[in-house]
């Protein structure tokens, strides 16, 4: 036990180390050297608006709404780092920073950002161009704080910066989405089974998560999720603490995120891993307790470095956010904003009307093929070898999450149902896993399943 304690601790003072490390020489990075993609990518968001926030695209079959207010926020961070001051700046993360023209500047509070009173709406794209086009006439002198979060894109975006404006950066970002993904379903078919392949890739297409790789903000968490996906397909058998992997991965997660999609990196992850371990041989009543292990580590490897960022802009820039952290968790678990009270019901149907009727029905059309190709191979309801109910307890726990955490976190998942609704990947993908084993198209044959 005091062995485990040590590896966790040890491993977790590395990796807040590395990221306080890595975001200030990210910000020691002058202004100057993203000054004209910044001018660039903010032109690019804004387009023919004044503003931009949200944009509404067409895509193969159904509507997509790219969020570009934290696109917008991320980028104007990213631009409003003051380079002679690494630390501080990356550990308030502020907008609208600009030295020469700040007169007011704003402390992170317990509630959502606002915008600069140029303006009395939120207008994100509107204040990353002005900020970054100071010739214009509109001058935004207020810049406010975004501390809570650890903001740990930025040590990979202002590094982009300096050779790739937005538009550039999204091409780049659609590439890798991709290879990853097809990185995923290879390695699937190869260690798993083509089935499992097939509906890791079919849920991607059904969710039209490809096109979140139009958003920095959104692709954050598929990246990590892609990421942590290919190195348990490719290390599962070589790594002895798996607990610590999904430790680092919530880590991690926490890092780079903004609380968009974090379940996902959990998740998906714990799904591709039962199902390489149920190749190999394990119980049924094991594989609920190592999932619960994991689920903790996961845990607290997100929760403990959120809470090391509180720790850390108290001590080094004397702001009082432990205690705004907490007044934000109140606020974004509870089910009211403003003189509105979110139901549960509320949650849920908003989030459904951006997944949209479309993807509603190709996921029926594809539990339907499931079971009829049960029926054809089976010749009769469900499966002619037995299945353990235990065994599918991980995937049916798995698809429920989604639910536990938009009820959890009703007011967070209410007003950002525009990119929270892609948890429902979650759901289709361990949904359509349970019917595949129930049904006996999932080629339990090959695998080792042990009562």
């Amino acid at each position: 036990m005091r062995k485990t304690i040590l590896k966790y601790s040890c491993t977790f003072m590395i990796l807040i180390l590395s990221y306080v490390l890595l975001g200030q020489v990210t910000s020691a990075i002058p202004r100057s050297l993203i000054e004209e993609n910044s001018r660039k990518s903010a032109q690019y968001l804004l387009g023919k608006e004044q503003c931009a926030d949200i944009k509404i695209e067409d895509t193969f079959y159904k509507k997509e709404y790219i969020f570009n207010y934290t696109n917008a926020l991320m980028l104007n961070t990213a631009y409003s780092i003051d380079s002679t001051k690494p630390l501080e700046s990356f550990m308030l993360a502020r907008k609208n920073y600009v030295p020469e023209v700040t007169e007011i500047w704003n402390q992170d509070t317990q509630y959502g950002l606002v915008s600069a009173s140029n303006w009395n709406y939120q207008n994100q794209t509107g204040e990353y161009y002005y900020i970054t086009h100071k010739d214009q006439d509109i001058v935004v002198k207020e810049s406010f704080e975004y501390a809570r979060y650890w903001h740990g894109y930025l040590a990979i975006l202002r590094p982009v910066l300096t050779l790739f404006s937005y538009p550039t950066i999204e091409i780049l970002s659609r590439i890798v989405f991709v290879l990853l993904v097809i990185s995923c379903t290879y390695l699937m078919w190869k260690k798993i089974n083509k089935t499992a392949a097939i509906l890791f890739l079919l849920s991607f297409v059904v969710m039209n998560s490809f096109y979140t790789a139009s958003s920095i903000n959104e692709v954050t968490c598929f990246m990590i999720m892609l990421c942590s996906n290919l190195y348990i397909l490719l290390r599962y058998q070589k790594t002895k603490q798996m607990p610590l992997v999904f430790f680092v991965i919530g880590s991690i997660t926490n890092y780079l995120d903004l609380l968009t999609l974090p379940l996902l990196t959990f998740a998906m992850p714990v799904c591709i891993y039962f199902l390489l371990k149920e190749k190999e041989g394990i119980k049924a009543k094991e594989s609920i307790i190592t999932y619960i292990k994991l689920g903790i580590a996961w845990g607290a490897g997100y929760g403990l470095t959120w809470v090391a960022k509180w720790i850390l802009v108290d001590i080094l820039c004397n702001r009082n956010i432990l205690e705004v952290a907490m007044k934000q968790i109140i606020y974004r678990t509870g089910s009211k904003e403003g003189n509105v009270i979110f139901s549960y019901s509320y949650v849920i149907g908003n989030n459904m009307k951006f997944l949209g009727n479309e993807a509603l029905y190709a996921t029926g059309f594809v539990a339907l093929a499931i079971l009829l190709m049960g029926i054809i191979k089976n010749k009769k309801y469900p499966r002619k070898d037995k299945i353990n109910v235990v065994q599918l307890a991980v995937y049916l726990i798995t698809s429920v999450l989604p639910f536990i955490w938009y009820f959890a976190l009703k007011n967070h998942s209410a007003i950002h149902a525009r990119f929270t609704h892609r948890l429902f990947l979650i759901f289709i993908f361990a949904f359509w896993i349970v019917l595949a084993k129930m049904w006996g198209i999932d080629n339990l044959k090959k695998d080792k399943i042990r009562e």
